[in-house]
């Protein structure tokens, strides 16, 4: 009989209703229809309701998994790349539960390094148009080749040049710098084949482009040293300091250089002497001074080359 089950585990077929005929009962709610099987009473339950009349609804809170790791990023060098993690419900929502909150994908922008030919460019406000990647625009003629450093932008020079593009060249001497661009300080110079090192250029006396081997200002530095000091070289470049007579050696021996010697007193009085020629010799020599050619206002010539002796040997 439709709308009701037989009443125990006898099986009668219910033609009408009995003490062994029982209604079916399906909640409305939850039951697809209102007849039950005639074997079990029970209902056919809509999703998410459960028990014989369908009367109990499941309640079950949307679970999310936790983040994969994020993906390789999809460009391997230049701007552009991308990243993507996900996640997926581990359960569902069911009934009244609690639906998932969240995207299941997400993406961000993603950078290794910059490509060939170009080099990261770090502060924004400097970055040619803003890119991030900017092109080395090595000097094609002193650079090995138009690949920079990506991480400076430095690009591998020929010898005799240096700077970012390889666009300068290395100074023999403070005369080869640009007098429009470098200030008196302290610069590197490459003299020869051998290691460079640092020396104070003079930008400004007479012209400008003098490399300072010797400046004594106030006192400050003890000039009573012995042999190995006057080798090899004291004090500080951009205050008192001796050169070092093996770089002043490196250094003569490389072309032709004039000394200038500047002297003033306490009381304000300046003079100088002008040698055209100038050379100091090798170890082998004990550093011998060779100067010729003097012209100033120092007045004693004689004198004032041995003063130069003393201060070289």
């Amino acid at each position: 009989m439709k709308g009701y089950a037989r009443n125990g585990t006898r099986y009668i077929r219910c033609k009408n209703i009995s003490s062994d005929c029982l209604p079916c009962n399906c909640n409305t709610t939850g039951s697809l229809s209102p007849i039950c099987n005639s074997e079990t009473g029970q209902c056919q339950c809509k999703e998410d309701f459960l028990g014989r009349h369908c009367d109990m609804e499941e309640k079950q809170d949307c679970k999310l998994s936790g983040w994969t790791s994020w993906s390789a990023c999809s460009k391997v060098c230049g701007v552009g790349g991308r990243q993507d993690r996900s996640r997926h419900i581990i359960l569902p929502q069911k009934g009244r539960g609690k639906k998932c909150q969240g995207e299941k994908v997400e993406t961000r922008i993603c950078f290794k390094q910059c490509c060939n030919g170009t080099f990261e460019c770090k502060d924004s406000s400097k970055c040619f148009m803003g890119i991030k990647c900017q092109p080395c625009n090595c000097d094609y003629k002193r650079s090995i080749s138009g690949i920079c450093q990506p991480i400076n932008g430095a690009c591998s020079c020929k010898s005799k040049y240096q700077g970012r593009r390889c666009q300068e060249l290395k100074p023999k001497d403070c005369s080869g710098l640009d007098k429009t661009v470098y200030t008196s300080g302290v610069y590197t110079i490459f003299p020869d084949s051998g290691s460079s090192f640092k020396v104070y250029c003079d930008m400004d006396t007479d012209g400008g482009y003098w490399t300072v081997i010797q400046r004594r200002l106030n006192g400050t530095t003890d000039f009573y040293r012995g042999w190995k000091e006057y080798e090899n070289g004291f004090g500080h470049l951009n205050a008192e300091h001796w050169l070092g007579n093996e770089k002043i050696n490196r250094l003569t021996s490389s072309g032709n250089y004039r000394l200038r010697i500047n002297l003033g007193d306490f009381s304000g009085d300046h003079a100088y002497a002008d040698y055209k020629h100038f050379l100091v010799g090798d170890a082998s020599s004990r550093y011998k001074l060779t100067v010729s050619g003097y012209s100033g206002n120092a007045g004693n010539v004689a004198k004032l080359s041995l003063y130069i002796e003393r201060l070289s040997v």
